[in-house]
């Protein structure tokens, strides 16, 4: 007799809720079986991206995401996973499934299926060009996927919108006039994070572009937030945050740096 959980209903579990509330018990059932890791888990999940229930074939797509990650464990049969992965998006049609498929594969890291993913970039449901803004974030530097990001940089979705300047601003390093002035678009964004996700992008790439948008939020009562710090430190060429130091003192010492009228110059307005 074993301890060992019963995978079997670990599975069942994961059926409780259809939500993406991690919080809840079937995100729960998903870590754990995640977190196993084992030949078991893996066949029981690739069997489900085959079921009639949508649900299952999503919930399958979820556990193969992070198979046996954490506790300092890299992903198991990741290649294997990708195979399956990619089988069920040429026949899925529902969109759940779809999106939970797309996010595996950028989990997953690997450039022959997140290439899979390109073509959901214009799909009509949100939740799957988010899922495809992030997938493409785990090989940002790829010449197709750039273009697809850049494109996603101006989705109607604010969520969108975000995770695809978070991709190519700062999952990526690749560095060209045509990312920056896509970075410098987005620093109009209505949607702050975005807008956020953009000085930080552009300030990984030396751009004084970034300094009128990032010394607005330094110097704004609730605009200290750390990507502003880590964006300034960039700028600055500091490793660390000094511990003493505000939003102010960060804009006066990027004043000092870059100088007024530079400041001003590289507004890009």
């Amino acid at each position: 007799m074993t301890d060992s959980p019963d995978i079997h209903a670990l599975f069942e579990r994961t059926l409780t809720s259809s939500g993406d509330d991690e919080d809840d018990e079937a995100w729960a059932a998903v870590r754990e079986l995640r977190l196993l890791g084992s030949r078991e888990v893996f066949d029981i999940a690739v069997q489900w991206l085959h079921d009639k229930d949508p649900l299952r074939r999503q919930r399958g797509a979820d556990v193969l995401a992070q198979m046996g990650v954490g506790r300092e464990r890299r992903s198991a049969f990741p290649i294997e996973a990708r195979d399956a992965l990619v089988v069920l998006l040429a026949r899925e049609t529902e969109a759940e499934p779809i999106a939970s498929a797309i996010f595996a594969l950028g989990h997953i890291g690997d450039l022959a299926g997140v290439a899979q993913t390109r073509r959901f970039a214009a799909h009509d449901r949100q939740l799957v060009r988010y899922a495809v803004a992030f997938a493409l974030g785990s090989c940002a530097d790829d010449p197709a996927n750039i273009a697809i990001l850049m494109q996603l940089m101006r989705d109607e979705d604010e969520v969108v919108r975000d995770w695809a300047t978070f991709s190519l601003g700062e999952r990526g390093d690749a560095d060209s006039e045509e990312i920056r002035n896509a970075l410098v678009e987005r620093l109009g964004d209505s949607f702050f994070d975005a807008r956020l996700e953009a000085i930080m992008g552009l300030a990984k790439r030396g751009d004084p572009r970034a300094l009128p948008a990032l010394l607005e939020d330094l110097l704004h009562p609730d605009g200290e937030t750390r990507g502003a710090v880590s964006a300034a430190c960039r700028l600055l060429g500091l490793e660390d945050a000094p511990k003493e130091w505000r939003g102010a003192d960060y804009a006066a010492a990027l004043e000092k740096k870059f100088g007024s009228q530079a400041l001003k110059e590289s507004s890009p307005d």
